[in-house]
């Protein structure tokens, strides 16, 4: 009677661990990116945090929302390792749960308030990061990945969906 209930309950913690151990979201970040992140050193991922940030800027002023995406995704995962001191791969529950706030705060939004909204947190990025707040500069990254998602998928009512 009690060796199926040892492998019940062996079963049930291996089953819980194996959970425990996989968030089950899938990675923000792209494995070429990762290995970019994981392969230059502390002070080289923030010069090009840095220039990621600058390139993402003037994307904003130029309106190109896929250079703005790509350049948030870039500056996102540099941030990120400068935060932890490691590579991430931004897969984790919390970022997921980040990005869907984000997703819900401005999917009604119209194209006026997102190019408002990317216009102010552009800059917000760069004193944040300058300012070593990475962790605050991460979360307005990640919000300006999304604000680039939906203005590439256009506004509603835009006919651009």
């Amino acid at each position: 009677m009690f060796a199926p209930a040892r492998v019940l309950a062996a079963t049930i913690l291996g089953v819980t661990l194996l959970a425990g151990c996989s968030s089950g979201v899938d990675p923000l970040v792209p494995d070429d990116l990762y290995i970019e992140v994981s392969e230059a050193d502390r002070e080289r991922n923030y010069d090009l945090a840095w220039q990621d940030i600058a390139r993402l800027n003037g994307a904003i002023e130029r309106d190109d929302d896929e250079a703005v995406s790509n350049n948030a995704l870039l500056a996102a995962a540099r941030i990120a390792r400068l935060e932890s001191g490691q590579p991430e791969w931004l897969d984790d529950r919390a970022t997921a749960r980040e990005l869907e706030d984000y997703r819900q705060r401005w999917d009604a939004q119209d194209e006026t308030a997102l190019r408002e909204a990317l216009a102010a947190r552009g800059p917000e990025l760069r004193a944040l990061f300058d300012s070593g707040q990475f962790d605050s500069a991460l979360s307005v990254a990640l919000e300006i990945l999304v604000l680039a998602e939906r203005a590439m998928m256009g506004s509603p009512g835009s006919g651009e969906n």
